[in-house]
């Protein structure tokens, strides 16, 4: 079976490219493909920048969806090795099979520190704050819980989860992408909960209730947006659905027991609240009848 095929130049700019026909930034001409004995060939004359030797080269190959639309490539396995160096002068191929590999470990390491400081030490720090507190006897060691796993998850996650971001930003690229976006405002949300620490009024002072709700709104805005930006990066990385499958069930075990905590400090949480109307309740009563 042999056909004559097209092939056209599409300028690759974000990780959701539509491959429409454009041009790049060197020019192209002379290109044209062919499908023979069950192979594609692409030819073309590239007509690179002065005195360049020597170019990085990458290719790849993903499902045809309906509608005669590609569909993106898979992010394991060969996939992530297909990119080589080429020597126009000597002709010589060289892999970059090392380079690679350090990425990819990167790109693993960073989703790992991520996950435990932002996912997981940052969950349990807010419910150490949320539950313990409500027993007198671990007043104050519960504080120093919710600091412990706060602080360590931030540092710990600026260090590793930030600092393996600017190094795949240096080899591959940064990308503005909506993973990205969110983790600069997860570490900026934080930054400004540690700052907030210095502000923290008194107890008993008349705008510590006003700094207890930005407290927890932000706390709680941080939670959320740390577990959607953990399950983006999942999505990224496509590491195997066992660590899918592991922080998920990690997640769900914290998602549990925080319910059961809710139930059980039901009456201590919320009591005071329905106690409060049914007595102001019973004042409006007795003044109806009194009138």
């Amino acid at each position: 079976m042999s056909g004559f095929m097209r092939a056209y130049t599409s300028s690759i700019n974000g990780y959701t490219p539509m491959l429409q026909e454009g041009p790049l930034s060197f020019r192209v001409t002379q290109l044209s493909a062919e499908y023979l004995n069950g192979e594609m060939t692409i030819f073309a004359t590239m007509v690179l920048p002065s005195n360049t030797t020597v170019v990085n080269h990458l290719w790849q190959d993903g499902p045809l969806k309906e509608g005669d639309r590609l569909g993106m490539h898979s992010m394991s396995g060969d996939h992530l090795k297909s990119m080589a160096t080429l020597d126009l002068l000597s002709g010589q191929v060289t892999a970059t099979k090392e380079a690679n590999g350090n990425v990819l470990l990167v790109k693993e390491i960073h989703g790992l520190v991520n996950a435990v400081c932002w996912g997981i030490f940052m969950p349990i720090g807010v419910m150490a704050a949320r539950y313990m507190r409500t027993y007198k006897g671990l007043d104050p060691t519960w504080f120093y819980i919710h600091i412990f796993f706060q602080t360590t998850g931030y540092f710990v996650g600026l260090l590793g989860g930030l600092g393996t971001a600017i190094y795949m930003a240096k080899h591959t690229g940064m990308r503005s992408t909506p993973h990205t976006v969110i983790g600069i405002i997860l570490f900026a949300l934080g930054f400004v909960q540690i700052l907030a620490l210095k502000a923290r009024p008194d107890q008993n002072h008349k705008y510590r209730k006003y700094w207890n709700w930005y407290h927890h709104t932000v706390g709680y805005i941080v939670i959320v947006l740390s577990i959607y930006n953990i399950y983006k990066g999942l999505a990224i990385l496509q590491p195997g659905s066992s660590w899918k499958i592991a922080y998920s069930t990690i997640i769900g075990v914290i998602g549990l027991f925080a319910i059961v905590m809710e139930i059980l400090q039901f009456n201590k949480r919320w009591g005071g609240l329905f106690c409060k109307k049914s007595k102001d309740l019973e004042v409006d009563q007795t003044v109806c009848i009194d009138v």
